[in-house]
């Protein structure tokens, strides 16, 4: 007598389908299905409805991560800690260009350009540049100031400036002053006035003369001051050497001016 094999039986009278093709089948259609195994008690269905997917560290390749592009960032923020980990930014030929550390960014081959409306800073490997760059400002003196009588330091107006520097800045002071003496041995002097003191700081900058009698001309200075952060001036104060001389600073025919520059803040 032959043997029938069950697994090659017709499923029914109008039906050819075999049990194995029937199980092919359920099971095709289980994979297919997006909510198998999707009930409260299952493990694949407590996984997916997880606010946060916990897989074993290294176990996720960076090939099976969509690109995130900015505008697919709605909230909070990409945040990467220090030791190790960094963000690489790559050209379309897979080179690496930027790697941005928790420590800081590293550029090969670029720059980094800081924009807002009207201005822009460029960093590149030659150094900063663009608009903007240094907060500066220069005044002119055209009228003549005499000074006689008192030897005390005076304003030579308007030769001051008031800012404000968010950080301790180095700050460049300079300028040139024209003048001219009553006597060849009247020296005028110049100091310039901070929130530290003055500097010179050994009581001024003495112009020395080159004529005898009218003596006349211009003198020119310069300094980098180390200024505090917060509300700062500078002032230049004019006097003269001799008590009984007539020292006169400024003027339309001998130009005058002193200008700042905050280097950095």
């Amino acid at each position: 007598m032959s043997i029938i094999c069950w697994g090659n039986l017709a499923k029914s009278a109008d039906s050819t389908q075999r049990i194995e093709q029937a199980i092919e089948g359920y099971i095709k259609s289980h994979d297919e299905n997006p909510n198998a195994h999707m009930g409260a008690d299952y493990a694949l269905g407590a996984h997916r409805m997880q606010t946060i997917l916990d897989h074993p560290p290294g176990s996720v390749k960076y090939y099976h991560v969509y690109d995130i592009h900015a505008e697919q960032i709605t909230a909070g923020a990409m945040i990467i800690k220090g030791g190790g980990p960094y963000i690489s930014v790559r050209d379309t030929e897979n080179n690496e260009r930027v790697k941005i550390y928790p420590e800081g960014i590293i550029v090969k081959n670029g720059l980094i350009s800081v924009q807002n409306d009207n201005n822009e800073v460029i960093i590149d490997k030659k150094g900063v540049w663009g608009s903007n760059i240094f907060y500066t400002d220069k005044k002119t003196k055209t009228s003549s100031q005499t000074m006689s009588g008192d030897f005390d330091f005076q304003f030579l107006e308007p030769l001051e400036f008031g800012f404000y520097l968010s950080r301790p800045s180095p700050v460049m002071i300079f300028g040139m002053i024209g003048w001219y003496s009553s006597a060849w041995d009247a020296s005028p002097v110049l100091t310039v006035q901070y929130p530290g003191g003055y500097w010179p700081s050994n009581g001024g900058m003495v112009i020395i003369l080159n004529n005898s009698g009218m003596n006349w001309g211009t003198y020119t200075f310069i300094t980098i001051l180390k200024l505090a952060a917060g509300q700062n001036f500078l002032r230049l104060l004019g006097a003269r050497s001799t008590p009984d001389a007539t020292v006169v600073f400024g003027g339309l025919d001998t130009f005058s001016e002193m200008s700042y520059m905050v280097m950095g803040n």
